[in-house]
């Protein structure tokens, strides 16, 4: 069976329901094309609907290493960042997304995750807002990677109160936008705070967070983002 073949049987069993099964063929096409954008997203998708969330989050991220303008890639990190009630983390992927050229789903998702965190979601993980992956998502077709272009560049969503730690940081030149979005995929998965993983992953020293923190009123242990 040619990769072509592989991926639209994944497909159809993927609509069906069944998974699992989608899973196994999705990882035999990939044996034979690592680089095959669809059938990533196809993985990354099953992974999330057997909520294996750390691999999906893995795969997406192995895709935006190579290909950072598959919008669909930031859709689903932020559906994955929903579930997890990182409302933040979920505004900046869904924002890309739709800069990318994402339709109505990303728009509404947007939405969903603002008026959240308006409400009382928080970035903290504190409280714990009960939210499902909309459903619509899992039978919507992955999309292909989009042409090749600018990085991330995105503004992030306002707040109704202080900015959040890695919207100062990059404000303020410590970080890039890009190296704010890596630092937003290590932070949700490891649950670590933004300002711990940005100095971890090299990207600013320790004494220029905090000082960035502090000077803009911000706890220097500042919540992920």
């Amino acid at each position: 069976m040619n990769q072509g073949n592989l991926f639209r049987a994944a497909r159809e069993l993927f609509d069906q329901g069944n998974h699992r099964q989608a899973l196994v063929i999705c990882r035999a096409a990939l044996s034979r094309e690592p680089d095959d954008v669809s059938t990533q997203l196809l993985l990354a998708r099953s992974l999330l609907a057997l909520r294996h969330d750390d691999e999906a989050q893995l795969e997406l991220a192995l895709v935006l290493r190579d290909h950072p303008r598959v919008g669909e890639a930031y859709e689903l990190l932020a559906e994955l960042a929903i579930r997890r009630d990182e409302l933040y983390a979920a505004e900046i992927f869904l924002a890309e997304a739709l800069r990318l050229g994402s339709g109505a789903h990303a728009a509404d998702l947007f939405e969903v995750a603002r008026a959240l965190r308006r409400r009382g979601g928080n970035v903290s993980g504190r409280k714990r807002t009960q939210v499902a992956a909309p459903a619509s998502a899992a039978a919507r077709s992955p999309a292909t990677s989009a042409p090749a272009g600018a990085t991330f560049t995105s503004a992030a969503p306002a707040r109704s109160h202080s900015r959040p730690l890695g919207e100062l940081l990059v404000a303020a030149g410590a970080i890039t936008r890009a190296q704010l979005f890596e630092a937003l995929v290590v932070a949700e998965g490891a649950r670590e705070r933004i300002g711990d993983v940005v100095v971890r992953l090299g990207f600013s020293a320790r004494p220029r967070v905090e000082h960035v923190a502090a000077s803009r009123g911000q706890p220097s242990a500042q919540p992920r983002a």
